[in-house]
């Protein structure tokens, strides 16, 4: 049975982080990341991040500051892609039990490069080395998916299809699943476009 304190505190952090990136998005109100020396200092005590989010390696989506949060707030996984693997949710698993971090996300972004890079690979253009296939494979069942119905842009369809790709792998993890059902973990999924403003695509709690 949900706890509906637990659920109304996910949803509490869910809404700080959709708040934080309205102020990035708006460039209004923005809070300063404190970096005092007492917070740095406060940090060395432990963590204690509400989200978790899982994101692209990319250099021009950044978590923490996309959604004008702090040090410690945000517990970051990032892959090429934003895709999952056992590292990633073993990661995702850590943050649910041993942390308590009340909210997940998935976040993709537009102009993903590893899903482009990813469409030439299916069409059997250019050659990827070492573990990048591996990268490249992960993300290739969301193009095929996309390809088996009408579509207007393969290249921005495929990225949202990734999006929920990951999304549906974590959810196959029952410490993922358990939390959503306790009450204890929100669940959303998300992209990122390039204007600042974050998109939200699903939630699940």
């Amino acid at each position: 049975m949900k706890d509906m304190n637990n659920v109304r505190t996910a949803r509490y952090y869910l809404d700080k982080l959709i708040e934080g990136n309205e102020r990035f998005y708006h460039k209004k109100n923005y809070a300063e990341v404190d970096i005092s020396e007492a917070m740095i200092k406060s940090l060395e005590e432990g963590q204690n991040p509400f989200a978790t989010i899982l994101s692209c390696s990319d250099s021009r989506i950044t978590p923490t500051i996309i959604f004008n949060q702090g040090l410690g707030d945000i517990f970051e996984i990032r892959l090429a892609g934003n895709i999952i693997s056992s590292e990633a949710l073993g990661s995702i698993e850590y943050g649910i039990t041993a942390v308590n971090i009340p909210v997940l996300m998935v976040l993709g972004h537009q102009g993903c490069a590893a899903v482009n890079v990813a469409i030439e690979y299916e069409k059997g253009e250019g050659k990827y080395q070492g573990e990048i296939k591996s990268i490249l494979e992960r993300i290739s069942p969301s193009i095929k998916r996309v390809k088996t119905r009408v579509y207007k842009d393969l290249y921005q369809e495929s990225i949202i299809e990734n999006i929920g790709n990951t999304l549906k792998e974590i959810l196959k993890s029952s410490i993922v699943t358990d939390a959503i059902k306790d009450g204890r973990l929100i669940v959303a999924s998300a992209i990122y476009n390039f204007d600042g403003k974050v998109e939200i695509l699903d939630v699940i709690s």
